[in-house]
Formats: structure tokens, C-alpha cells, sequence
């Protein structure tokens, strides 16, 4: 009885550091911060299936926001864009990741979907929109970046 109940406790303890490490290692990653912003515009715009990626595999960097639209638009394009440009001017303002520096435009991706089962149609929509410069920091002189950084992450190995 005893042996059950030690080896019960030692596995709960066990267990218990290895979801600490995964949440801490979770936490460091940009992957973390792409998911709040997810849920933020999840719960902002009443939005479906959110996600949030941002992409340095190709110059130039950019976030992408995929989502399934809530919101039934009457096949409006007008309205689409305006919904869509607004996410993307939330996402600019709201995301707190270090990447988003490294970011030069916020691709955004609807999805609209109408009726169901066999009578299903999907309306997808596209809007790009340019972040602006920000000028957190000073330039140096000579025009060069300060630091000799490029203006792109260094890539991990």
C-alpha cells in the first residue's frame, strides 16, 4: 500500500516539474505571444479559428492573421476590407512580442462561410497592410543601423 502511494506522489511530483519546464520554455517562445493576440482578436472582432504567425523565411518579414469571420457581410467587399484593416491595426497596436520590430506588413486572410453540410460556400478575402516605421530608436550617423544590425533577426541554428 505504501509502495503504491510513493510511487503515486513521486509520479504527480514528476510530472508537475515537467509541466513547469514546458510552460516556462512555452512562455520564451514567440509562439506564446502569437497566441494572446490570437485570443485577443478572437474575443475583439467575435472571430473563429484565429491564428497568428509571423514569417522571416523570406525578405520581407511579415505577420499573417488567418481567421474564420463571425460576422456575415452580405458578400460586401467594402465592409470585408474595413473589418479586415481593423484587425490588422489592432494587431499592430496590441502585439508585444520583441519580433514585431522585424515585421514590415500584416497580411491578413478571411474566411467567410455560408450555409452547411453539402450547401457549404467559402469566401476567402485578402488584405495586406504596411507597418509603419516606428522610430524607436535614434539612427546612427551615416545612415547605418545602430549596432551594425541588419534589419532582419538573426537566424537560429
Amino acid at each position: 500500500m505504501w509502495t503504491i502511494a510513493i510511487m503515486g506522489t513521486s509520479t504527480l511530483l514528476l510530472i508537475s516539474i515537467a509541466m513547469m519546464l514546458s510552460l516556462t520554455q512555452f512562455q520564451e517562445t514567440p509562439s506564446g505571444d502569437w497566441v494572446k493576440i490570437s485570443e485577443q482578436i478572437s474575443s475583439e472582432f467575435k472571430a473563429k479559428s484565429v491564428a497568428v504567425r509571423i514569417n522571416f523565411a523570406m525578405a520581407p518579414g511579415f505577420m499573417k492573421i488567418s481567421y474564420v469571420a463571425g460576422i456575415d457581410s452580405k458578400y460586401d467587399l467594402a465592409s470585408q476590407n474595413a473589418e479586415m484593416e481593423r484587425i490588422a491595426r489592432f494587431a499592430i497596436s496590441n502585439y508585444k512580442g520583441k519580433d514585431m520590430k522585424y515585421v514590415t506588413e500584416i497580411r491578413v486572410n478571411r474566411t467567410e462561410v455560408h450555409g452547411s453540410g453539402c450547401f457549404q460556400s467559402t469566401y476567402v478575402s485578402n488584405f495586406t497592410l504596411p507597418v509603419p516605421r516606428r522610430q524607436l530608436e535614434v539612427p546612427a550617423p551615416g545612415g547605418a543601423p545602430p549596432g551594425g544590425e541588419s534589419s532582419f533577426p538573426p537566424r537560429e541554428r
